[in-house]
């Protein structure tokens, strides 16, 4: 919040690697240049509320991953409250509808009516969900996945060799080793420790 200016013993960036890139290059451009070769896709998912009665489905899952040989429109639908406990009233269904992704970056183009237009049609298709939702919200995340291609751990190492020359400093977030929250988490914790080693040491 607002621009200060301090001096730090130690600077962990929790970002993802095109910020990193960005606040790095001065200080290190061939290493904010690997960090740049870290591609990014964006997304949205369209939240909607349904009558249990209108879903024909069991929904006696987590949910679902639509593979791309069947040209949807839609990655993932995932039950919400199914997976959590308390996301929607008794008698009452959350579901959380993916589209876009590094295979259909086109369809952030679309408006959220649209988009809740689209999901209300795949999810009848997938599910057999009929009527009106009872609630639907589009979020959209613009370049918030990073996308592991062939050579991306060696990208990795290679990124990891180059921040270890500058002491102090550590990278994490999920755009290194794991995109899941306990992936993330387990690299965060992996970071203040190195950093708490390499304060104890100096």
């Amino acid at each position: 919040a607002g621009s200060q200016a301090g001096g730090f013993d130690a600077l962990i960036l929790a970002v993802p690697a095109y910020r990193a890139a960005s606040l790095l290059a001065q200080e290190d451009e061939p290493l904010a240049n690997d960090l740049r070769k870290i591609p990014y896709a964006s997304s949205a998912v369209i939240v909607t509320g349904h009558r249990l009665e209108d879903v024909a489905h069991p929904l006696n899952a987590f949910g679902l991953v639509v593979p791309t040989i069947e040209r949807s429109d839609v990655l993932a639908v995932s039950f919400a409250s199914r997976k959590f406990p308390n996301r929607a009233p008794e008698g009452r269904v959350l579901l959380r509808t993916f589209v876009g992704g590094a295979m259909r970056p086109e369809m952030l183009k679309k408006s959220d009516e649209e988009l809740i237009a689209l999901a209300r049609t795949e999810l009848a298709s997938l599910l057999g969900v009929s009527g009106s939702p009872d609630v639907a919200i589009v979020s959209r995340y613009e370049n918030a996945m990073p996308q592991y291609h062939l050579g991306h751990l060696d990208l990795v190492r290679r990124i990891e060799a180059a921040t270890s020359k500058h002491v102090g400093l550590e990278l994490t977030g999920s755009a290194y080793r794991g995109v899941g929250i306990p992936d993330v988490v387990a690299d965060a914790d992996r970071a203040a420790e190195a950093v708490f080693s390499q304060l104890m040491q100096n």
